[in-house]
């Protein structure tokens, strides 16, 4: 009998040929179909990405305008400015706001930029904040914190002219506007010390220097009236570090012939402020008991205090 042999030959696996055609024709398919799909699914994201964007475009095209019209018609429904309301915890005066800030006769209340009007503001030293507000119909309302001057400091400028700087109790240096002359002399003169860059600025620290000057003005004014200068030569404000201290130097009238005593006083900044005035207090009393005028105090010690008087005596008693 005949033999008949199978025309698909088997592959090195054992797999017939056309068993493995048949697979790769129909991985071939649903690969090319899921292409498709894909293609079809990206088409869609961007058009749906499309119409979103130029339905958003179409929005701001024609809401913006219709803003801004509002925007007008607003300002144009307010009344034109009539009056400042002006506060301040300092010396500045209405006069000089006016020469400041400077709005165009009939300007509309909702015209009226104030945000420019505090930067203008702020940007004067002396200034330390500001806030504006629309008062409808017609006014602006300025309320205005003024830094707190503390001590005078004397500065060269580079034409070698010598001026007067204001200090404040947060280490501001600025020129004083409308200040009294009378007040700003009861402040005494800084005497700075050199900055680790080689400068004077920035003054670090200065919140302790304010403390001690305020407690001083308010137990003890006729001490605080004496005070002429405040020196930083040994203070660096940083850290409240051990062993620096604040000196000061007060003036004293003696005798008939008022001649003028300077005791040098000496101040720990890591010490309550309130025991050393206090023991500088009771120092002076026996400084009068005793009809010798102190030289040099030093209160930095802890549970004393180093005192010397102009006789050369070193002792209270």
């Amino acid at each position: 009998m005949r033999s008949y042999q199978h025309k698909a030959s088997s592959n090195a696996s054992g797999e017939q040929s056309w068993h493995n055609l048949t697979n790769r024709a129909s991985k071939t398919a649903v690969s090319h179909s899921f292409k498709l799909r894909r293609i079809r699914t990206a088409l869609k994201i961007g058009s749906i990405i499309l119409l979103i964007s130029l339905f958003f475009g179409i929005f701001i095209f024609l809401v913006k305008p219709s803003v801004h019209t509002a925007q007008k018609s607003i300002a144009s429904q307010t009344l034109p400015i009539q009056r400042i309301e002006f506060n301040t915890n300092g010396v500045l005066t209405n006069r000089w706001l006016s020469s400041i800030v400077q709005l165009k006769l009939g300007t509309r209340l909702a015209e009226a930029d104030i945000s420019i009007i505090k930067d203008r503001l702020e940007a004067v030293g002396q200034v330390q904040f500001v806030s504006v507000e629309r008062v409808f119909p017609d006014a602006l309302r300025i309320d205005m914190k003024e830094h707190v001057p503390i001590m005078r400091l004397v500065v060269e400028e580079p034409n070698k002219k010598r001026e007067l700087r204001i200090i404040s109790s947060v280490g501001t240096i600025y020129k004083g506007i409308e200040y009294d002359k009378g007040e700003l002399r009861k402040l005494p003169f800084l005497r700075p010390y050199i900055h680790h860059g080689g400068d004077y600025l920035p003054l670090q620290g200065i919140e302790h220097v304010a403390k001690l000057l305020q407690i001083c003005r308010q137990k003890y004014p006729l001490e605080y009236k004496n005070w002429q200068v405040v020196s930083l030569k040994s203070y660096t404000g940083i850290n409240n570090l051990p062993g620096e201290i604040i000196e000061v130097q007060a003036a004293n009238l003696i005798g008939k012939s008022q001649t003028l005593n300077i005791t040098r006083l000496i101040f720990s900044t890591t010490t309550d402020f309130n025991i050393q005035l206090d023991r500088l207090g009771h120092i002076r009393e026996v400084s009068l008991s005793i009809n010798d005028h102190l030289k040099s105090v030093d209160l930095s010690l802890r549970d004393a205090a180093a005192v010397q008087f102009i006789s050369g005596r070193s002792s209270l008693y």
